[in-house]
């Protein structure tokens, strides 16, 4: 029999070992509750893919439950998408990438992403483009190697390869990681498909056709082989079975592992100029073409690129280049309005003339094609070339988006330098003026010195950003910046800034930059720019707004 006293102690002893364990319980689920919290992949939901051309044919509720990456939808509300939008992204979504504003998505929970969506749905296939569906088929996997996924994509859209002075990567373990990662995919598409806008190229409704790219990188096959290329397991991971094609695909994404390295070197060795009032950049001359991701790691924090290339007869193969940095919402830095810059194209085939016989002719040479002009895409296009072409060889969407050393194989030195996967770019099918352009035995350089060339270019974005200088630009030998302290024009010049519209990039081009531009084009070269040439081509672009 207990005594009272006895009860007393053992009740004590009862609630005070009770409340330490559901103290300590309560302890343990607060825990795992904040855990889970500050986890972004706890709790996420991974989406399904619905193809692009399946959209039209879903009703409003369903419409509601799908998310579109790396484009955009008229009828879906979520457009998780760098790409201009008439209602832009809350600033803590925005990104260069797709692939980041997925990812950020992620990262906050953010409920246009979390909440009643199921599906993901993207109109074309790239590297961003299928990063970003990843990223909403796979958010656990995305996250696990969030910054993986972010390089790779700057990589793949931008071509930005960060690299050291001296071209290398510099233990730079994860940008190295990235690079494969891009050029496995490469070899893949390249290995069973078309490259980029080469097929149907006059096509309205190309992206269409990515349906069957699709299909295959979101196999069961691919996605297992993707995973393991992710983690770092297998980087010659294959989905085929064949060891023939397993060996070629390793094959081609090693040659062009090792061509942007190489080429990365010939870059970070050439002469580099940077205009940063304007964001030029002039690389070059270089001596022969090179791969895009070495060529724009020269470029980071610039979004305009004349590249210079010493052809065999002496002259130079010119490009100017508006990177894809100013064609989308870029959140990470300030950017200046895109530019037109056809109307440079008068100044300098004003200059082919003054200079020489003809754009190709060198000193005692044939002319094989006299009509080699200056010519460009709208500021509109996704990446604008003004370039020397022949008139009875124009490039093709799919060349233009093609590397360099694509376009202008015949001056390389030698067709065993061009990996795998650019030799298979050129097919002889639906692009046959492309495949030819890769073939032929010269391509158009110009007669323009290259301080005239560079002093043009310059001069023209100057003008059309209002920050003329009064000093003569000179060549610019070696790695130099120009510009910073030099007189400026007493207008208010057009500055960087963030989230820039469509509606105000034309506008800066119908009353800023172009009163601007064609004043300069009469003031300092006599020049009169006809820009009733270009009227149905302002028009087609307000109605397609």
């Amino acid at each position: 029999m207990l005594t009272t006293s006895t009860v007393g102690e053992f009740d004590s002893d009862w609630w005070f070992t009770f409340t330490v364990a559901l103290l300590g319980a309560c302890t343990i689920c607060m825990c795992l509750k904040f855990a889970r919290k500050q986890d972004p992949r706890s709790d996420l939901q991974a989406m399904e893919y619905i193809p692009w051309a399946k959209l039209d044919e879903l009703n409003a509720q369903m419409l509601a439950q799908i998310v579109v990456v790396d484009c955009t939808h008229p009828s879906v509300s979520v457009n998780l998408t760098h790409h201009r939008q008439p209602k832009a992204l809350p600033r803590s979504l925005r990104g260069d990438a797709s692939t980041d504003v997925v990812l950020n998505a992620l990262e906050l929970k953010d409920p246009l992403l979390c909440r009643g969506k199921q599906y993901v749905s993207c109109n074309h296939f790239d590297i961003d483009g299928y990063l970003s569906v990843m990223a909403a088929l796979k958010p656990k996997l995305a996250l696990q190697y969030n910054s993986l996924f972010r390089r790779a994509a700057r990589i793949g859209d931008f071509r930005e390869l960060v690299v050291d002075e001296q071209g290398t990567l510099g233990g730079q373990e994860e940008e190295a990681h990235a690079l494969e990662l891009c050029c496995w995919i490469n070899a893949l598409e390249m290995q069973r498909f078309w490259r980029p806008f080469d097929k149907n190229e006059g096509d309205p409704s190309e992206s269409l056709h990515d349906v069957d790219k699709w299909a295959y990188f979101l196999s069961p096959a691919v996605l297992k082989a993707f995973k393991a290329v992710i983690r770092g397991e297998d980087i010659n991971a294959m989905p085929s079975d064949d060891d023939a094609t397993n060996r070629a695909h390793t094959k081609s994404w090693q040659a062009e592992r090792d061509t942007v390295h190489r080429d990365s070197m010939l870059v970070a060795n050439s002469s580099i100029t940077r205009v940063p009032d304007v964001g030029l950049v002039v690389v070059g001359p270089l001596l022969q073409p090179v791969h895009y991701y070495a060529l724009f790691s020269a470029t980071i924090g610039a979004d305009v690129l004349l590249t210079l290339v010493t052809a065999p007869n002496g002259g130079l193969v010119a490009e100017i280049e508006q990177k894809y940095t100013t064609f989308v919402d870029f959140a990470s830095r300030p950017t200046l309005p895109r530019v037109d810059v056809l109307p440079l194209t008068s100044l300098l085939n004003a200059l082919e003339a003054k200079h020489g016989r003809s754009p190709n002719a060198a000193a005692g040479s044939p002319e094989a094609h006299p009509e080699a002009v200056w010519v460009g895409e709208r500021f509109v296009d996704s990446g604008p070339l003004l370039r020397l072409e022949w008139r009875d060889q124009p490039l093709t969407k799919a060349a233009r988006y093609g590397h360099p050393s694509e376009r202008y194989a015949s001056l390389m030195p030698s067709r065993s330098s061009l990996h795998a996967g650019e030799i298979a770019a050129a097919p002889s099918g639906n692009n046959g003026a492309a495949a030819a352009k890769v073939d032929a035995d010269h391509v158009p350089t110009t007669r323009i010195p290259r301080n005239v060339l560079v002093a043009a270019v310059e001069g023209y974005l100057r003008a059309a950003y209002g920050k003329q200088v009064y000093t003569t630009t000179d060549s610019g030998s070696d790695k130099k910046d120009r510009g910073s302290s030099s007189e400026r024009a007493p207008e208010p010049p057009t500055e960087p800034r963030l989230g820039w519209s469509w509606k105000e990039i034309r506008e800066f081009n119908a009353k800023v930059a172009g009163p601007r531009v064609r004043a300069w084009l009469w003031n300092e070269h006599q020049l009169q720019f006809q820009e009733d040439k270009y009227k149905g081509e302002y028009e087609t672009e307000r109605a397609a707004e």
